[in-house]
């Protein structure tokens, strides 16, 4: 039995926590053109992972985190984000794992409950390290610090887990 967290984005992550404690972390896969262009999802190596994923581990939830345009938001950055959650939604659904889509206020509730701040990317870096103090939260293993995505997306794959857990 496992779950999978995703941190929508085109720095977003994938993780997938097993029942063995696992924790298995991607970064959102990205097609990058060379000369100018912008940087695309790649769906066909989504599929592959999440597929990988689900017949490895019987994935019983995936929750995306749910995205939603902010005031003052460009609306290129908007459509990015949508399109992002649109993919993963697809791609969840068409691969037959159940699907949840909680707003990033939802989880965090649960899973920030008992860190002080008020920066919830620190708060979320800070959770993690409390959870799964064996994870390396970097992006790279040439990065100096932790990545906060990768920390969201774990805690979005912890939040799903205690949903099935009751």
């Amino acid at each position: 039995m496992a779950t999978v967290g995703v941190d929508v984005g085109k720095n977003g992550f994938l993780a997938l926590l097993d029942e063995g404690d696992g924790v298995y972390c991607e970064p959102m896969p990205m097609i990058e053109p060379s000369g100018k262009g912008k940087r695309r999802y790649d769906v066909a190596l989504l599929v592959r992972i999440l597929r990988t994923w689900n017949d490895t581990f019987d994935v019983k939830l995936a929750a995306v985190e749910k995205q939603q345009v902010h005031p003052g938001q460009g609306s290129v950055s908007g459509f990015s984000l949508g399109e992002g959650f649109g993919i993963m939604v697809g791609v969840v659904t068409a691969l037959g794992i159940p699907l949840e889509c909680p707003h990033p206020k939802t989880w965090q509730a649960e899973m920030l409950r008992d860190v002080p701040g008020s920066d919830t990317k620190a708060r979320s870096v800070e959770a993690c390290g409390r959870l799964f103090p064996a994870v390396d939260l970097r992006r790279t293993e040439r990065c100096k610090g932790p990545d906060n995505n990768k920390s969201d997306s774990i805690l979005i794959a912890e939040w799903a887990r205690r949903r099935i857990m009751g």
